[in-house]
């Protein structure tokens, strides 16, 4: 069950976002978070088929359990995420800027850039540079991480990686 990088980085901003407004009351929510954020914690840089299936069950527990509504909606957003419907894309809109941006790394795919300069040319700091008709790169140092670059390729080119 390989998810892709957008799906993961969208696990670790709810996940990251819900174990720094938990409340700590409920035992689901406080325990639950905890866990999720084991399973995708750098002891597990893949997460398996396994941990996504137990995020899956965490994710149904904290739903059903949680006695605010932070906790149910938290839980609901981690449900959809994992089953696939375009909820990565607007988590990963929704919650960034802000303290969760660290989470993100891009990277363009010399395979797939076909050098059309789009991404550069909507780059807000200039952080992306190259020659027409060949691959691009990104200046990590100089990345706002916005994610516009990824947003204008219709190639598919620029990811989220770990």
């Amino acid at each position: 069950m390989e998810k892709s990088p957008e799906v993961l980085t969208a696990l670790k901003i709810l996940d990251k976002f819900t174990s720094d407004q938990c409340c700590g009351k409920c035992i689901s929510c406080r325990e639950g978070t905890r866990q999720m954020q084991y399973l995708l914690s750098t002891a597990h840089p893949k997460p398996t088929g396994m941990d996504m299936h137990m995020i899956n069950l965490l994710g149904s527990l904290i739903d059903h359990t949680a006695r605010c509504g932070l906790g149910k909606s938290i839980a609901r957003q981690v449900l959809a995420v994992l089953a696939g419907k375009g909820e990565a894309e607007r988590v990963i809109e929704e919650y960034l800027p802000g303290p969760y941006q660290e989470l993100l790394f891009f990277q363009i795919d010399p395979a797939r850039c076909i050098g059309c300069s789009k991404c550069a040319r909507n780059c807000p700091v200039d952080a992306i540079h190259g020659v027409i008709k060949k691959p691009y790169v990104i200046d990590h140092d100089a990345c706002i991480k916005c994610g516009t670059c990824m947003m204008n390729c219709k190639f598919g080119a620029i990811a989220i990686k770990d």
